[in-house]
């Protein structure tokens, strides 16, 4: 049995060098691993080896290397129901005194 090791947002972004707002937005947007709900809280956590997997890919790619499975990332449209939501934040103006 495949050891499974839980990591945060934090260690993901360690691994990937995104932000972790961008892991997050990838995740909702289909285009990373899901996040997995810890816990009846916010708490999430995302798959160490689904991460890591998900680093290859990309670096196949910048490499013009299809990838190995043959099939890609699936291209999903909507959110998984258990993805984090983000808060909506303001913009700062970027014109002065306003």
């Amino acid at each position: 049995m495949e050891e499974i090791r839980f990591v945060s947002a934090k260690r993901a972004r360690e691994i990937t060098s995104l932000s972790e707002r961008s892991i997050l937005r990838k995740a909702g947007a289909g285009q990373f691993p899901q996040p997995v709900r810890l816990g009846e809280g916010n708490r999430i956590a995302f798959v160490e080896s689904e991460v890591f997997a998900w680093n290859v890919e990309q670096l196949a790619r910048a490499r013009g290397h299809p990838p190995q499975n043959g099939s890609g990332s699936p291209e999903i449209t909507e959110a998984a129901p258990d993805a984090p939501k983000q808060p909506k934040r303001r913009r700062a103006n970027a014109q002065s005194g306003r």
